[in-house]
Parts: C-alpha cells; sequence; structure tokens
C-alpha cells in the first residue's frame, strides 16, 4: 500500500538516481534542468502539451529541440548564471520553452501577471531587474513603458509576430547557431543555491513580493504533491492547466507534467467558464489543480450543466478554505473524483499537509518533507496539546531562500530559530489531522488573483482627503475576496466613495478594484497596543456580506461590460457613456426578448432594436444632430419610443420627455428652455407642437410615431434620413460622460416652477445602477420589468435605459396606464418587477379592486415621489407578503435614490434655520447631498442652478428629514412645494402664476389636501381683493382653460381675509395646509 502510495516519489528518485549516474555529481539528483531533459529524451513521441485554444499539439521531441533552441540562445546572447528572465503571456504552447531553457542555464525564470498595468509593471521591474522579457505583441506597449520609467535596457521578445520586436521563433533560429540535442551540454551548477524560479507571493505581511525557490526547494516541494497516485509514470493521461503562469498551480505542472509523463491540457485563450466545459468535455483531462473560488464559478454557473466533469480521478483544490458545501458540490457532479484539500505555501514549494485519507474539513497531516511547530504568535510559545489554535511554522528542504532583493522582508519572514511563519492560524487533533482557521497574513484572494490590501492601500493614501485606510476582504463564495476599503477622511473634505474607487480604478488592476465598496469612519479600530485591529474590520466586512452580494451582482456585470467597452475604445470614461454600453448590451444578446407593448402584444428582441435604432442614429446623425443638440419625445409607451432614445444617447445628443398632455402654453414654456433639434411625437399632437413653436425663434424637424399628418412619420424620417452602415461598423460618438448631459429630466426642482434637470451620463450611469442592487443575479436580474409611468417620469427612463444593459424584458404598453388596463397587463404577463408612485399603488391595491388582480407575481416593487403612508405599506404587506415592497426615496436631481441602499453619495442634514450641520439623532433638518450622481444643474436655468446649491456644492434638496443612533433616516416633511397627483408631478407656483392674473384675485397660494389614491389634491387659496365677487367656479374655470388635468383644483378654493405668514413674512406653508385640511373648499 505504502509502495503504491508514494508510486511517483520513487519514480522521480529513479529518474534522479540516473541522472546522477550519467554525470558523476551527486547534487545532479535535483538539477531541474537535467531531469526534465533526460525525460523528454526517453519518449520523443509522446505528446507534451495542448492549446486547447487552438487544438495546437506538440510532442516531447519538438519541446525538447526547441528548449535546447532556447538554452543556447540564452548563451550566445550574453545571458549569465542568474540573470532573470521574465514571461509575460497566456498559457500557448511557448511558454514552456524558454522555463526549461532557464532550468538547462542556470538562469532564473519568473512567470509574471499578463493583466498588469504599466504601474505595476515598473515595480516588478524594478523588483526584478530582468535581463529578457518574453511578451505578447498586445501588451508589448505597456512593457515598453514600465522598462522605460526604470530606465532598464532589458531585451524584449514577442511570442507572437507582427511588431518591431523580435519574436521567439527568430530569436531561437538567430542565436542558437549549431546547436542540436546531441551536442548541447547543460550547464552545472549547485541546485542548493541556484534560484530557479521568482513566485508572486504577498508573504505574510501583505506587500508584493517574489518567492526565490531553488532547484532544491522545487525537486524537493513539487514531487511531494503527487502523493496518493498509484502509478508512475502516466499516473493519468492529460492534466488540465486552468491558472495562470504567475501562479505555483501553474508552473507546477509544466514542471511536473513531463517528468511523471503526462500530456498538460492548457489553452491560449480567456479562461471563461464556458471554455474550460469545452476543454473538459472535449479533451476529457483526468487531473487539474483549482482554486475554491474558481471552482465556485464553474460548479455555479448557469451553463455548468453542460459540462461533463465525471472525467476527472484527481482534482487538487488550493489556495484558500474549502467549504463543506463546495466539496459536497464538486462530489455532485464527479462523484468517483478523488479531492484532494491542499494547504500549501509558495515560500514552501507547494503543499505542507498531506490531504489523504483524512476527515472532511482537515487540511491533512503534515508531509515528512517539512518540519513543523505550532506557535501561539504572541507569546511565541509553541503549543503541544491538541485543538489549541496557533500559527503554523515549517523548517526543510523544500522552504524557500527568501524574498528577491528583499531583504527586510525576508528577516521578517522568519522567526529567531530560522522556521518560516506561515501567517496562517491552524490547530490539530489528536491525530494530528490539522484543520485551517483564519488568515493571519493580509493576503485576499480574489478569483485566480492575489490580492494585497496594503498595495490597495498605498494608493488610497495618496488621495489628499484620506487620513487612514484598511483594506479588508468581504468573503464570496463565488469570486473570493472582494477588496473594501475603510477610510477616514480629513474634515470638510469633500471626498466620496467613487472618489476613492475611480482613484483605484486608474492606478490598479481590475483584480484590485473595491468590489466590496467603500466605508467612511471617524477612525480606525486599533488593538491594546495601538495596533490595526483589522480582525474587527473583518467583522464587519463580513457583516455587509449578503448585502454586497446582491449588490456585488449588478457592479459585476456593469465592470465587465464597461471594461470590454474600455478595451475596445481604449477609453477609461467610456464605462459611463450610456450609448456605448446599451449598443454593446444589445450586440451581446440578439436573441433576448428586449420589449412588449402590453396593449398591442408587439414584441421585439434585441437584434431589431438594435438594428433600429443604429439606423435611428445614422437619421439623426445625418440630419445635422451634433452632441449637445436636444431630442423630444411625446408619446405614449410604446414599441417606438426606446429607438430615438437608444440612438440620440449614441451620438451624445440629449433625451428630453414630455408630457404628452401638456397645454400649448405649457409647450411653449417647455421648449422655450429645452429648445429641441427634433421632436418626435403622436400625430394628434403635432397641431399643437406647431402653434407652441411659434414665436420662438426655433425651428425643430417634427416627426410622427403614426400615420396621419402633414409630418414624416417615423418610418419615413429613418428611410430618409437613415443610412445602411452596418451595426458591426457603427461607433457610438466619443464624448465626456462626466460632462455630456445625457437626459432633461422633468421637475420642479427646489424652488417650484417647471424645470429640466440636466444628468450627465455618468449621472445616470452611476446612480441608476444601485436600483438593481436588491437582486442578486445579474444579468437578467429580474425576469419582467413593467414601465408603469409616464416617459417624462425617471421611473420610465431608467428601465427604458437599464433593461438591455442589466438584460431583463421591458413590458409598457401605448394605452394609458388605468386600473383596469393595469390589472389585464399584468394577469396576461405577470411581470416581476416595477417601479412607481405611491398613488398607483394605492389604486392597484385598492380593497375591493385589488381582487380582480394576481399582485403576487412581483418578487419586488419599488415606491417613490412621494411619502408612503404606513397604511399602503402594511396593505401591500398583508396582500402580497412574499414580494420586497420597497418605499424609496430618490430625486430626478440625483438620477436616483438617495436612501434603502447602501448608497455612495455622503449626506448632511442642515437646519433650514440656522444654515448649520445637525450633528445629532432625532433633529429635523435640510438634506443636503453631494456625489457623482448629482446633476449638472437645471437645463438653461443658471438663476435655479444657483439657488438650489449651497456655496461649497451642496445639493439642496428641500425636504427634511431625521436620523436616529444608527443612521437609519426618516421622512419628516417635504419642504419644497411640488405636489404630486396621480402620476404627475404638479407646481404650485405655476398654478398661482395663472390664477393671481384674474383681476378679483389680491394673494393666492396654493397647496394640497391628500387623498387616498390620487395624492396630493391641489387646494387654491385665494386673498379676494375688496368688493370682489368672483366665485371659486371661477377661479377653477380660469385654471381649467389654462393648465392640464393634473393641475386643475381638484381639492377646490378656500377664500381668506389673509394668507398666513411667518415671522420673515413668508406665506407659512405649514399653517397653510392646516387650514386647508379643516377649511370649507368650495
Amino acid at each position: 500500500m505504502q509502495q503504491s502510495f508514494d508510486s511517483c516519489n520513487y519514480y522521480f528518485n529513479e529518474i534522479s538516481n540516473k541522472v546522477t549516474a550519467e554525470s558523476g555529481i551527486w547534487t545532479d539528483g535535483e538539477h531541474l534542468g537535467k531531469i526534465i531533459i533526460r525525460c523528454l529524451k526517453e519518449a520523443p513521441n509522446f505528446i507534451a502539451q495542448i492549446d486547447g485554444g487552438t487544438g495546437e499539439k506538440e510532442t516531447n521531441k519538438s519541446v525538447l529541440e526547441r528548449t535546447v533552441m532556447c538554452a543556447q540562445s540564452f548563451i550566445n546572447f550574453g545571458l549569465k548564471y542568474q540573470d532573470v528572465v521574465m514571461v509575460i503571456a497566456p498559457n500557448h504552447l511557448h511558454i514552456s520553452i524558454p522555463l526549461y531553457a532557464a532550468f538547462c542555464t542556470g538562469v532564473i525564470f519568473a512567470g509574471i501577471d499578463f493583466n498588469l498595468g504599466e504601474n505595476e509593471l515598473a515595480d516588478t521591474f524594478k523588483s526584478g531587474q530582468p535581463k529578457m522579457i518574453f511578451c505578447q505583441n498586445s501588451n508589448l506597449q505597456t512593457v515598453r513603458k514600465a522598462l522605460a520609467r526604470i530606465k532598464s535596457n532589458a531585451e524584449i521578445v514577442t511570442f507572437d509576430e507582427g511588431q518591431d520586436c523580435i519574436s521567439f521563433t527568430k530569436f531561437i533560429s538567430k542565436y542558437s547557431g549549431d546547436a542540436t540535442v546531441e551536442n548541447f551540454r547543460i550547464c552545472d551548477f549547485e541546485p542548493v543555491e541556484t534560484i530557479a524560479l521568482l513566485i508572486a507571493t504577498s508573504g505574510s505581511t501583505g506587500l508584493p513580493k517574489v518567492a526565490v525557490l531553488t532547484h532544491q526547494n522545487v525537486s524537493v516541494g513539487f514531487i511531494q504533491n503527487w502523493k496518493g497516485l498509484s502509478k508512475a509514470p502516466n499516473p493519468f493521461d492529460i492534466g488540465l492547466v486552468i491558472s495562470p503562469i504567475q501562479w505555483i498551480s501553474s508552473t507546477f505542472q509544466i514542471v511536473m507534467s513531463p517528468i511523471l509523463r503526462y500530456t498538460r491540457l492548457q489553452t491560449s485563450n480567456k479562461l471563461s467558464p464556458e471554455h474550460v466545459y469545452d476543454l473538459i468535455n472535449k479533451y476529457k483531462p483526468k487531473y487539474t489543480i483549482c482554486s475554491p473560488t474558481y471552482m465556485t464559478t464553474l460548479l455555479r454557473n448557469d451553463h455548468q450543466h453542460v459540462c461533463d466533469f465525471t472525467s476527472f480521478k484527481y482534482i487538487l483544490i488550493g489556495g484558500s478554505a474549502v467549504s463543506k458545501e463546495l466539496y459536497a458540490d464538486l462530489k455532485k457532479v464527479a462523484p468517483n473524483v478523488m479531492i484532494q484539500v491542499g494547504y500549501g505555501m509558495s515560500e514552501a514549494s507547494g503543499l505542507i499537509f498531506s490531504p489523504h485519507y483524512v476527515p472532511l474539513g482537515s487540511i491533512g497531516r503534515p508531509m515528512e518533507h517539512v518540519n513543523w511547530k505550532l506557535v501561539d504568535p504572541d507569546t511565541e510559545e509553541i503549543i503541544p496539546e491538541p485543538y489549541k489554535a496557533g500559527e503554523i511554522r515549517i523548517k526543510g528542504r523544500s522552504i524557500f531562500k527568501g524574498y528577491y532583493n528583499n531583504p527586510e522582508m525576508t528577516a521578517q519572514a522568519f522567526d529567531k530559530d530560522g522556521w518560516l511563519k506561515s501567517g496562517d492560524i491552524v490547530y490539530r487533533d489528536e491525530n494530528y489531522n490539522f484543520f485551517y482557521v483564519d488568515r493571519q497574513k493580509l493576503l485576499l484572494k480574489y478569483r485566480n488573483h492575489q490580492v494585497s490590501p496594503l498595495e490597495i492601500e498605498n494608493v488610497i493614501l495618496k488621495h489628499p482627503g484620506v487620513v487612514d485606510v484598511a483594506v479588508s476582504g468581504i468573503p464570496d463564495p463565488e469570486y473570493g475576496d472582494l477588496p473594501i476599503a475603510f477610510v477616514v477622511k480629513k474634515n470638510d473634505y469633500d471626498l466620496t466613495a467613487q472618489c476613492v474607487e475611480d482613484l483605484v480604478k486608474e492606478t490598479l488592476t481590475d483584480s484590485k478594484q473595491l468590489r466590496g465598496g467603500v466605508i467612511f469612519l471617524d477612525e480606525l479600530p486599533v488593538t491594546s497596543t495601538s495596533k490595526l485591529d483589522r480582525t474587527k474590520l473583518k467583522n464587519m466586512a463580513v457583516n455587509m456580506a449578503k448585502w454586497v452580494r446582491s449588490r456585488n451582482a449588478v457592479n459585476m456585470h456593469l465592470e465587465e461590460l464597461s471594461s470590454r467597452i474600455v478595451a475596445d475604445s481604449g477609453i477609461p470614461t467610456d464605462r459611463y457613456h450610456l450609448g456605448k454600453l446599451i449598443l454593446q448590451s444589445l450586440k451581446d444578446a440578439p436573441d433576448y426578448l428586449s420589449q412588449i407593448d402590453g396593449a398591442s402584444g408587439e414584441t421585439e428582441n434585441f437584434e431589431s432594436v438594435l438594428r433600429r435604432s443604429v439606423r435611428c442614429a445614422t437619421a439623426l446623425k445625418n440630419l445635422g444632430l451634433k452632441q449637445g443638440d436636444v431630442v423630444v419625445l411625446m408619446a405614449p409607451n410604446h414599441i417606438h419610443l426606446c429607438i430615438p432614445i437608444y440612438a440620440a444617447l449614441y451620438i451624445g445628443a440629449i433625451v428630453a420627455g414630455i408630457d404628452m398632455n401638456l397645454k400649448i402654453n405649457e409647450l411653449k414654456d417647455s421648449f422655450k428652455i429645452n429648445k429641441p433639434s427634433v421632436i418626435f411625437c403622436q400625430s394628434e399632437k403635432a397641431a399643437d407642437i406647431n402653434l407652441a413653436l411659434s414665436n420662438l425663434n426655433i425651428d425643430p424637424k417634427i416627426v410622427t410615431f403614426d400615420k396621419g399628418s402633414d409630418y414624416l412619420n417615423f418610418h419615413q424620417f429613418v428611410d430618409k434620413y437613415g443610412d445602411d452602415t452596418p451595426v458591426e461598423e457603427f461607433k457610438a460618438t466619443n464624448l465626456d460622460p462626466n460632462e455630456a448631459i445625457a437626459l432633461l429630466i422633468s421637475t420642479s426642482g427646489t424652488t417650484g416652477l417647471p424645470k429640466s434637470a440636466a444628468a450627465t451620463h455618468a449621472n445616470f450611469a452611476i446612480s441608476a445602477a444601485n436600483m438593481w442592487v436588491l437582486f442578486d443575479t445579474c444579468p437578467s436580474p429580474t425576469r419582467l420589468s413593467v414601465i408603469m409611468s409616464p416617459l417624462q417620469w425617471y421611473s420610465a427612463l431608467f428601465q427604458y435605459i437599464y433593461t438591455p444593459i442589466v438584460r431583463t424584458t421591458r413590458l409598457q404598453s401605448s394605452l394609458p396606464m388605468t386600473q383596469e388596463h393595469a390589472y389585464y397587463i399584468i394577469n396576461k404577463y405577470k411581470p416581476t418587477f416595477t417601479m412607481c408612485s405611491p398613488n398607483m399603488w394605492a389604486e392597484l391595491f385598492k380593497k375591493g379592486d385589488r381582487d380582480k388582480c394576481d399582485l403576487s407575481c412581483f418578487d419586488l416593487i419599488m415606491a417613490a415621489g412621494s411619502d408612503v403612508p404606513s397604511t399602503l405599506f402594511d396593505t401591500i404587506n398583508s396582500v402580497v407578503p412574499e414580494t420586497c415592497f420597497i418605499p424609496a426615496y430618490g430625486l430626478s436631481e440625483i438620477s436616483g435614490i438617495a436612501f434603502v441602499y447602501d448608497s455612495t453619495n455622503p449626506r448632511s442634514l442642515v437646519s433650514p434655520e440656522t444654515k448649520l450641520d445637525v450633528t445629532e439623532p432625532n433633529v429635523p433638518g435640510e438634506l443636503f447631498i453631494k456625489g457623482p450622481a448629482v446633476f449638472k444643474g437645471y437645463y438653461n436655468d443658471e438663476k435655479c442652478t444657483e439657488e438650489t446649491f449651497t456655496d461649497d456644492g451642496w445639493f439642496k434638496t428641500g425636504d427634511i428629514f431625521k436620523r436616529d443612533e444608527n443612521w437609519y433616516f426618516y421622512f419628516v416633511e417635504r419642504r419644497k412645494m411640488l405636489l404630486i397627483h396621480k402620476n404627475y408631478q404638479v407646481s404650485p407656483l405655476e398654478i398661482e402664476n395663472v390664477i393671481i392674473q384674474h383681476p378679483a384675485v389680491y394673494q393666492v397660494a396654493v397647496t394640497s389636501v391628500p387623498h387616498p389614491e390620487h395624492g396630493d389634491l391641489p387646494v387654491a387659496c385665494v386673498v379676494k381683493h375688496k368688493d370682489s365677487t368672483v366665485t371659486a367656479q371661477d377661479i377653477k374655470d380660469m385654471v381649467e382653460e389654462t393648465l392640464s388635468e393634473q393641475k386643475h383644483l381638484s381639492g377646490g378654493v378656500i377664500f381668506l381675509d389673509a394668507l398666513p405668514m411667518t415671522s420673515t413674512s413668508k406665506v407659512n406653508k405649514s399653517k397653510l395646509a392646516a387650514l386647508a385640511r379643516v377649511s370649507e373648499r368650495l
């Protein structure tokens, strides 16, 4: 049994003995170059490696010949003993050749992360001082810039052809001379001292470092990982490599596959789950090494069922803790696989514990090639008894020499007696089975990447507004650790979470981004010895895990989507370009159902929407529209409405949704502000629009969605002005999302007059994404989202823009959304998500009517636009208890919501009387907001824009809140004058401006009375001129003749002798509202 258990070890000793016997040098038994060359010679026709991305294969004979040529080229080029070569490339067939050549010549090999940016590469090159770098043409310029920064003249060789650098094939052809397998002489050196590999690691202190592994370290350590296999050579036919070259698990297989004689399956393609499934299904590998996070990704992907995992006989899972759930999931799909849960370290050249024949949950028993001790890290006392946790420390021939060119970190890695400090806390049972407890060192692992918190902290600390910072990780079952930054900012410094996230995004690679978010603290927690208490920080992060997992689903989807867009364009800010986000999303899933018109039954998929919106965009451009021109839309929610929205966003035009029920005077006021270049409307409104445009000195193109007017209809417009630019060739206009206005959203601001909030692409992209964060999957966070409000409302615009981006089908209707019609489409289509006003929900959940509709189909519904009465909240929760009902507070001026979720906007409460900050709980104050979601101002209205911001840039919401001790905020009352009647915003000042024109009216103030179904009912409080005979009906008639229905005085008219005033001679709106509730209304 023991002999079979150690078959690979015995076989390796046999090879070592042959090498030693041939050379006569007893230490050659640990010379990796001589061992690998001998193994390649013994089986020349054996398939050494396969590139699953291209289908290419290579035999041992070919690998041997190219290795010899490369090794001789190193020598002839002038590389010296222990010079460093670095490889920055995916796992194609060339990648192993410089590694084997380095082993033959005493050159040091270092695999480098292919995704590193210029800053990180410069740090890596400065530390490693390479003499030669192998890379791809795709990252050549980044490598050159990084080398220039440290003034290095390292030789660059590209694996592929095509640029002004020598290629790998030409390099070995040029410098190998007449070297052959027969005449090449492998260099002699001492394996105990000769460095073979530099392996990326963060050690035990958190800073990025490079572990030095000698030939002896690798020879002793790597072979121990194969204990448990019963056959050697050929323990199995194919081993799958699914980690990048900088990881020891990748290097391990490149080194051991020729020695143990199995075919190595790797790929030059990106390792998406779908690609891995294809590799497994096609090549049926028997062995792989995988991190727990990536294995979780493979097993929990939506397409996991297409993969046949049963080909595997052995899977080694290591790099972080393995949950029992993951172990069970793997056993379900591969019931006969031997799962080895491996605990090891790069600094120990692989595994430290043997994972064979141990209890579930154990990391194994100590291996024979290492000595170990368990130590209390605080007292340095040895722990002799079982079930007491301590730090595991090790010694042995596989333990590394130290960190390359870093004597300070090397000294810190060992204790005074020379034991390597692992930084990991474990305990053992009475049978010496060890169990992992926690990670003492700071290293995080995100997917296949090691992430140093200290590296991220060092970047954030460069911000002038940061006093202190600590980075921890939020555990995620699929992605590993999600970096989260705890930040202490300087007093009175304007610093947002988005600023911190953007700083990291601009400086570090994708794996190091703050996917866990940013939390601002007054101070960082410390221990009794004044050290940072990372345990407390970790606990805080863990407590956020559930929230972040759901928040992270949409953010990770958007990050992946925007990263592809940025990679294609080379413009970092394109991640917030709404047009490019929509365009790419439509291309990604052409067959996905985009929209349904619930009234007509019409449907349309992404491909059709993409084709029509691109043609519409070309029509707008050919008409002469340019960035910043305004496109007005006045129509019901039919299936054509989204097309000019997307088209305008593609070309940088501004989208303005206008209430199609506005009267001529109201339209004139709106057009005077928005100055549209094109107006899309229904034919029934064309005449009113034409009249409203008279005397405005603007001449927009009028296009009707339907036929029947004297104007071009939509189909005629795109046919006349559009061109045949293929979708594949169409490019959205480049713009600055932080400055370019995307939307004009109807609002009354904080002063009461109708205005248009100018939201930039970045405002909307950042804020509107938060509307989806309660969903824990993305794309397709919900099956069917229904629009219940007209286009001019934020809730409609939000769904039009984001449903294609998050890949959710949108249900809308070209008919008015009455209660009856809403019931019809809900019963027929069973939508799962919507957002609308509390008034609409009150109508739908009205007692006596709600039994007509099955409202339980909704997974999540949101109410926004006005305060939600507690009676409505209780009704909804009792009628549909399984539905998540969210009362949301938001504003058009911040492109979304300010509360409910963990918003990135800092918030301040200010006393409306004293203008001083309200710092204590349970004291009302006006809500002020800052952040990247806050709008640019009111379009073409500098005065109102100036009035709505404080001198130091805070947006004044006009709403009164209070907070409790736990920072939960509570709405108190609406300070600004806006009323919400049914689905419409109503400005009291607009109604007042009409009434005051009556000759009999001396003073007027408009307030409202609440209605359980319709929200605010406008009430006019009128002071007549003395002896005037004006009646309430006269006032009502005047308003009805001038303004649209929602602004009519449905609450009535009250005649007063005088309006109630405050001490500062302003109308006392609170008293006025109270009077309206108790007075007789005519």
